[in-house]
């Protein structure tokens, strides 16, 4: 029976997250993996009010339409009214006059897919599905942060999305598995931590989602809990912790919620 990680992780935030070397930019991914975890275990009221001032902090220092875009999906999820609001920010046939990048595209698009789930009737999603088709072109010139950023992306896009519309949630999933394929595990120790904990966190929702079978979850899941078991061990120095290291032990938090999910 594996141990349970939840209770050292809400006692990690508590420390860490009042730093002074809080950090926008490195925050994001632990911000991420602290919204994914507490969707699932109801943190309690002293860590919820301190989540707020840091969510809140966090959300004032971006600008429509980059990543509190990726904030407000995590916060605000499926079926909020405040996501309808913040697509009025930018409407879907306005972002090619915008110059988006193709990171900020990347965050931006699950939330087009909400919306158009939620409350435009699907109109858009043949049109989401092509660019995404048209980004999996480039999936190999990418650099590795990308590549997972764009899988990421994928798996959030299908997770808001109706799977009645089965030929673009197929197309979708099949994408997914051929990029996760296409990055060989074996290679997996030539990775910085920061790409280790995101390619563990994007192996583990993909399996949620039953997109990899059982084969990946027998190598990710040991492979999550050492990581997690290290972080944890009197061996590591927490106070040694700095802004960067805040960004992968934020995904390998939002990798064990999804590990979670399939437990519960």
């Amino acid at each position: 029976m594996y141990k349970n990680y939840t209770s050292e992780i809400i006692n990690f935030i508590n420390e860490h997250a009042p730093k002074k070397y809080f950090s926008l930019d490195k925050f994001d991914y632990l911000l991420q993996g602290i919204l994914n975890l507490n969707s699932l275990t109801n943190f309690n009221s002293s860590l919820n009010l301190q989540l707020k001032t840091i969510i809140d902090k966090f959300k004032a220092g971006y600008e429509i339409p980059t990543k509190n875009c990726h904030y407000y999906f995590y916060e605000y999820g499926i079926g909020s009214s405040q996501l309808n609001e913040l697509i009025q920010h930018l409407p879907f046939d306005k972002i090619h006059e915008k110059n988006i990048n193709t990171h900020d595209l990347l965050l931006i698009l699950p939330l087009y897919m909400s919306y158009e789930n939620q409350f435009n009737g699907h109109k858009q999603y043949e049109q989401i599905y092509r660019i995404y088709q048209s980004i999996s072109t480039e999936f190999s010139t990418f650099d590795t942060e990308l590549q997972l950023i764009f899988i990421l992306s994928l798996l959030n896009s299908i997770e808001t999305m109706s799977e009645t519309i089965f030929e673009y949630y197929k197309g979708l999933k099949d994408l997914v598995k051929h990029c996760v394929m296409t990055i060989d595990l074996d290679n997996t120790n030539e990775m910085s931590k920061f790409q280790f904990s995101f390619y563990l966190y994007v192996v583990q929702k993909a399996i949620k989602l039953y997109i990899l079978n059982d084969d990946f979850k027998k190598v990710v899941d040991p492979l999550l809990l050492n990581e997690l078991a290290e972080l944890f061990s009197d061996r590591t120095n927490r106070n040694q912790i700095n802004a960067d290291d805040l960004e992968w032990i934020g995904n390998l938090f939002s990798a064990y919620t999804e590990y979670l999910k399939l437990s519960y």
